[in-house]
Order: structure tokens, then sequence, then C-alpha cells
């Protein structure tokens, strides 16, 4: 018998304020500020993006072994943004 577990990625942009759905089984995740203003992660503030192209700060946590989190990830935006975008990925077990 393997000790190994399997596992997957979901990727999800995100525009504008967002409670975003956590994976059943969801070991860990990160959010990437791609935007021009400061984004709150979970009450996290992430700077943002210096230019197009380029990501702004992240914010993550990571699962332990056989660990699911059954937490919130919740985005929010600073006012006067012309663009309001992040990056969510979130690592999650697989049968």
């Amino acid at each position: 018998m393997s000790d190994h577990k399997c596992y997957n990625i979901k990727v999800t942009e995100v525009v504008g304020y967002s409670e975003v759905s956590v994976e059943p089984k969801c070991n860990g995740w990160a959010v990437i500020n791609k935007s021009d203003v400061v984004c709150t992660v979970n009450g996290v503030p992430l700077n943002p993006s210096p230019a197009v192209g380029i990501s702004g700060e992240s914010y993550g946590v990571a699962g332990n072994a056989n660990e699911i989190y059954k937490g919130r990830i919740t985005i929010t935006f600073a006012a006067g943004a012309t663009r309001t975008l992040a990056v969510v990925i979130q690592k999650f077990f697989i049968d």
C-alpha cells in the first residue's frame, strides 16, 4: 500500500469582491494580487502589481499531510481600482 495521496489543483481568476468556493478536500491555497490597488484576502492586505503583466504580492495557506482546509477565502479590493483581478490557486486531494 502506498503512503502517497493524489491531488489536483484548480486555478480561478477573480474580478472584484468574491467569496471563493473552497474545494472539497482542499489542502492548501494561494491568492496572487494582479490588480492595481491593495487586495485584501481574509483580512491580509496584499500590495498591487507594479504594472500590467507583473504580479503583486501573494498570500497562501499550506496544509500539512492529511489536513483539510475548512475556512473561507474572501477577497476584496480597495476603492479606485481600474483593474480588480486576483488569481486563486487551490490544491485538493482526490480519491
